[in-house]
Formats: C-alpha cells, sequence, structure tokens
C-alpha cells in the first residue's frame, strides 16, 4: 500500500479462512485508521450466523459484508428468511452489503429458480436503506456478457455502488476490462464506482498489486468519462472514503 500510495483499504475475509475472522480482527486493530472490515456472512448456521454477523458489524472493525451465494444452503436463494434478516441488519447497523457472486450474477442455486441478480435485486427493493458493493465487475465476462446488461440496470438503485476490481478474473481481451469500466461511468458515474486489487490472488494472476493498481491509470487515457481528475480521483479513492467515511 506505501509503495503504490494506497492510504486505506477494505479487507475482505479471505474463504479459505471460513468464518474464523481472527486474522483479519487482528490487523485491523493494529491499523485502524488504513483497514476497514469485510466480514463474510453465514447463511449456513441460520440465526446463530446472524447473530454471529451482528456481533462482527457492532464490535470488532468491520463495517461491511460479503454474501457468496454459494455458501448458501442447496436450493437457497441470497432472499431467503436468513439472507433478508442478514441484509437487514447491515442496512441498521449502516454498513455495506458486498456481493460477491462468483459464477456471474445469472447464475442459479440448485432447486432454486433465482438468479444472483434476481434475488439481489429483491434485496435491493425490500430493504432500500442497505448500502451495496458489487464484486469485481460483478463477475461479468466482457461488455458482451449477457448479464452485464443486469448490471447495468442496478445503477437505477442509488445505494449500489461497483468495484472496478480483479481486472484478472473478468477480462476477455486486453481491452474488454477498459469497455466495461466505460459503461460502468455512464451508467453509474464516478461517484458510484471503486477499484479494488482482489489482493493476495491478484499476486498470482495479475502481476501483484502494484500491477493492479495501475491497471485504471494505464487506462484513464482511452476513457473519456476519467479525463477530469475529479473522476480520477473518485474511482481511486475518493467513493472509497464516501462509502466508509473516516
Amino acid at each position: 500500500m506505501d509503495d503504490v500510495g494506497v492510504a486505506r483499504t477494505l479487507l475482505v475475509q479471505p474463504i479459505n479462512m471460513a468464518f474464523d475472522h481472527a486474522y483479519v480482527r487482528e490487523a485491523i486493530r493494529a491499523h485502524p485508521t488504513r483497514f476497514v472490515g469485510c466480514a463474510l456472512a453465514n447463511p449456513s448456521a441460520g440465526s446463530a450466523g446472524v447473530e454471529a454477523l451482528r456481533a462482527l458489524l457492532e464490535g470488532d472493525g468491520f463495517r461491511a459484508a460479503r454474501f457468496n451465494p454459494a455458501l448458501w444452503p442447496r436450493g437457497h436463494a441470497m432472499d431467503d428468511d436468513i439472507g433478508r434478516e442478514m441484509y437487514s441488519l447491515i442496512g441498521e447497523l449502516d454498513c455495506v452489503c458486498c456481493f460477491m457472486c462468483f459464477n456471474g450474477l445469472r447464475a442459479r442455486r440448485d432447486g432454486d429458480p433465482r438468479t444472483s441478480v434476481e434475488a439481489i435485486r429483491n434485496l435491493l427493493e425490500a430493504y432500500p436503506k442497505t448500502k451495496v458493493l458489487i464484486d469485481h465487475f460483478g463477475f461479468c465476462k466482457g461488455v458482451e456478457d449477457e448479464s452485464f446488461g443486469d448490471l447495468l440496470a442496478l445503477s437505477a438503485f442509488e445505494n449500489v455502488m461497483v468495484k472496478c476490481s480483479a481486472h484478472f478474473r473478468v477480462q476477455t481481451s486486453e481491452t474488454s476490462t477498459r469497455e466495461q469500466l466505460e459503461a460502468l461511468l455512464d451508467a453509474f458515474g464516478a461517484n458510484r464506482l471503486l477499484w479494488g486489487s482482489d489482493y493476495p490472488f491478484v499476486t498470482m494472476q495479475d502481476g501483484g498489486y502494484e500491477r493492479a493498481f495501475g491497471i485504471i491509470p494505464s487506462q484513464r487515457a482511452s476513457v473519456r468519462a476519467l479525463a477530469t481528475d475529479a473522476a480520477y480521483d473518485t474511482v481511486l479513492g475518493g467513493s472509497f472514503d464516501v462509502l466508509f467515511p473516516k
């Protein structure tokens, strides 16, 4: 972070550590002015999962929670009763719900007819107070991806923001994430987009943290909506500070 000039960042509980948040909690406590924590919601634990999430969001430096649809029990979608209880709680505590739909916005859980984006829309409509951040371009693979239009349509909800992160996960060509960034800027505006690295996974697949930070600067010259310093600075940090004020 120091090497590339990143002052603050969101630390997301990594899936390989499951629901033991001790490592991220320790990092936040060591650097409270630099790190904001994102907990991992555990819907399979039912009511106990709701209370565990409450404890994290109320007292451990966590100000966001990740919804990963793959963690819901078979046949359930993110807008089931437990999902709604968790999502409502996140809003009540003035925190942020981060959707990480690894298989894309149109993926379905076995036995449930709802796609991830349908579940997200249902939650947005039922609980308009909860702030939302869509991770990794919504896992849309380029502007031709059939679900990219679904992502753009979520701009109708003023509380939805998109993280332009993990370019290596969604890239289909050298220009595909630039094309996505342009379309997202037109739909959401700079104040509802923010850069992210997908560290530590980026160190294995995209040249490391420094190169990940350099992607949007390298795209700036060809992205009309980033021409002004204000828009550029907003995507690279200003929108983060609004979403997670100091």
